[in-house]
């Protein structure tokens, strides 16, 4: 009299009898209709029991469940020997992230922010024993370790765990007005899915529970946390079109400009130059008081005119933005720039090259033509636009609506052949020009081209001019200007938060002249006196991947040379490049000699050697050109020693020198460069 029964009433079956010591194999199987209980549930419970005679007596038998009679279950939920069908195996984390700001009021230079940091589990399986813990953030505030949570099984109950970090406010966080953050939490946990005890990796992103609604950083911010700081002075420059003084909707930023500010009425002016024609002054001490004015660069200074100032400004608790209205007269200026991207040219390698041109008037171009001329010696492989028309000597392209302050930019690849075809040292020029559109204020920025030397092997984090070191004194005006390429790479394992950049001016430069053309991403850049630094602020610079612009950033600016250069003057100088906290990566120095006419380089630099290196007395230096001058730079960039040699071979006795780095300049026929040593 065996019969089978199970919770739901839908498994019905029986057998006569079964005799002492067998199995038998008769199944039975039904069929159950999902209902909405079960799906908000996620998963399906069924218990059967076998009731027959045995020896006269009436007994009831539990099932043994499938999966070993182990079973996941929100609390509450009895489960004695059954069986569980999970409709959806939902592995959900949930990482929320709290702050504690609105607690602080007048946020200021060292103030704590308290972040309280929630794992839930809002799923319908439990991860169970969560091991080998650890959450990172953007801020490298949080401990790398997180105890294993044995102890929580993070199933219905409890629901969470959480624990806190403080992160402390720097002046960047003021200056931007805002802190930006990013915490992800990885381990391993064993799953319980039904017949297995798998043990998987997994990888969460943290959840801000009260998302801003205009990220500065991502527009979508979903996996982040932005803390504003309210206590700033925003300054913003704005083109006022219909010249009433107020910034009305569809009113352009100004960025053709820099705004200055000194504190408390000092002689000390602080300079600043934005992408966007806006600015943050972090709150210091409330009882400082500033004056704030703007400036429009000179070459557009006859165009534009901003005359708005405010004096004795003081820093309260909210944000409060002072806007600086630009008057304008319509007119046209189209610019074009030429950028080297990535590695330097090598014999039988790719190299890449910018075209960047950006309307720098206040109307719209309408349309208008690019043209790129590549040198004789490399080949075109590829142009990033599609609609690019190719030629013989490179390619042209016909833009359309080209908004005022819009910069496009064309990715060209090129070719070069290898040895012998090509040489060390060989100079590759290629040039670039925009169409002039009518009564364009300045035709001088019209064309562009760049210089750069065939090499071995390059550093990935460098410095150079776009005339690679000559320049011809007849042909250079007061009108012409020096421009500068400063190229970073994340060599690192992992992504660089900031970057900073200081380049402290050769005197012969005019500091005052600095304009700034392109970069590969977002900046600041601050002047003080001849100090230039640039802040990539939450760049996130991820570490870089060979043959790839992966990890790779660039600023390009151009400055001019103080008045009386003469034939033989030489301006040199270099770049100190900080990725995040780290000591400064130290660029070559880059030199650029006025001379009296160009001609090819003759130098081969491929067969120079330095040794020992490092070195403690001498060091020797070998060629098989003949080598003219060398000359001893510190990293400041001051020169130590200058050696006439005319030889192929030199010794230098530097054994008084102090340990560290240092750069020797060689000098030979029509060419010069630069090689790094270490002082020990």
């Amino acid at each position: 009299n065996i019969k089978i029964t199970d919770t739901n009433g839908v498994v019905q079956g029986s057998l006569s009898k079964m005799p002492k010591y067998t199995e038998d194999a008769t199944s039975f199987s039904r069929k159950h209709v999902l209902t909405q209980s079960d799906l908000d549930k996620g998963f399906v419970l069924n218990n059967a029991s076998l009731n027959c005679t045995l020896l006269g007596d009436d007994v009831t038998i539990n099932s043994i469940s499938s999966n070993g009679g182990y079973h996941a279950l929100p609390s509450g939920t009895v489960c004695n020997d059954c069986t569980i069908a999970y409709l959806n195996y939902e592995y959900a984390l949930d990482f929320e992230v709290e702050d504690n700001l609105t607690s602080l009021s007048n946020v200021k230079l060292g103030d704590e922010i308290l972040y309280t940091i929630k794992l839930k589990n809002k799923g319908n399986v439990p991860h169970n024993n969560l091991y080998n813990l650890s959450v990172t953030d953007l801020k490298r505030t949080v401990s790398d370790r997180l105890p294993d949570l044995y102890s929580y099984v993070i199933s219905d109950y409890p629901r969470e765990t959480s624990f806190q970090e403080v992160y402390t406010i720097t002046a960047d966080d003021l200056s931007k007005g805002y802190v930006y953050n990013n915490f992800i939490l990885q381990g391993n946990t064993i799953n319980s899915y039904p017949y297995s005890d798998e043990v998987s990796n997994f990888l969460v992103k943290s959840r801000d529970v009260t998302p801003c609604l205009s990220c500065p950083v991502d527009p979508n911010c979903s996996n982040c946390n932005i803390t504003a700081l309210n206590n700033n002075i925003k300054l913003n420059a704005f083109v006022d079109t219909n010249n009433n003084g107020i910034k009305d909707s569809g009113e352009f930023h100004f960025p053709l400009g820099k705004f200055y500010y000194n504190i408390n009425d000092s002689t000390t002016m602080n300079e600043v130059t934005t992408t966007n024609g806006i600015h943050f002054l972090h709150g210091g001490n409330p009882l400082n008081t500033y004056d704030l004015s703007f400036t429009v660069l000179p070459e557009y200074a006859y165009n534009y005119s901003s005359s708005t100032t405010f004096s004795n400004v003081t820093i309260g608790d909210n944000v409060v933005t002072y806007y600086f209205p630009v008057t304008v007269l319509p007119y046209n200026d189209n610019e074009i720039n030429l950028l080297p991207i990535g590695a330097p040219p090598r014999p039988g390698f790719t190299y890449l090259n910018d075209v960047s041109y950006t309307n720098k008037g206040n109307q719209t171009i309408a349309n208008g033509t690019v043209t790129f001329t590549k040198n004789n010696v490399s080949s075109l492989i590829s142009v990033s636009e599609s609609g690019a028309t190719i030629t013989a000597s490179g390619f042209t392209y016909n833009f359309t609506n080209l908004q005022p302050f819009e910069t496009r930019t064309i990715t060209v690849k090129m070719q070069n052949p290898t040895l012998p075809v090509v040489d060390f040292g060989q100079v590759l020029t290629n040039t670039a020009s925009i169409s002039i559109p009518l009564n364009d204020i300045n035709v001088n920025n019209n064309s562009a081209s760049l210089s750069q030397s065939i090499v071995g092997s390059f550093d990935p984090n460098d410095k150079s001019e776009s005339h690679n070191g000559f320049i011809q004194h007849s042909d250079f005006s007061s009108n012409d200007y020096l421009t500068y390429t400063i190229r970073f790479e994340n060599t690192g394992n992992y992504p660089a938060e900031f970057v900073t950049v200081i380049d402290e001016l050769e005197y012969k430069l005019d500091e005052t002249t600095v304009s700034m053309i392109a970069a590969s991403h977002p900046y600041s850049l601050t002047r003080q006196n001849n100090k230039l630094t640039w802040l990539f602020d939450n760049i996130q610079l991820p570490p870089s991947v060979p043959n790839s612009t992966e990890g790779h950033g660039y600023l390009v600016f151009k400055i001019k040379p103080k008045p009386g250069y003469e034939v033989g003057d030489e301006i040199s100088n270099l770049a100190n490049i900080y990725f995040d906290y780290n000591p400064p990566i130290i660029t070559n120095v880059c030199s650029t000699q006025f001379v009296v006419a160009l001609s090819k380089p003759k130098f081969d630099f491929n067969t120079i050697s330095l040794s020992p290196n490092p070195v403690k007395d001498i060091l020797t230096i070998s060629s098989k050109a003949t080598m003219q001058n060398i000359e001893i730079y510190s990293v400041l960039g001051q020169l130590i020693m200058s050696k006439s040699i005319e030889n192929t071979n030199a010794k230098l006795n530097i054994s008084d020198f102090n340990k560290g780095l240092y750069f020797v300049k060689i000098k030979g026929e029509n060419a010069a460069q630069s090689f790094k040593f270490i002082k020990e």
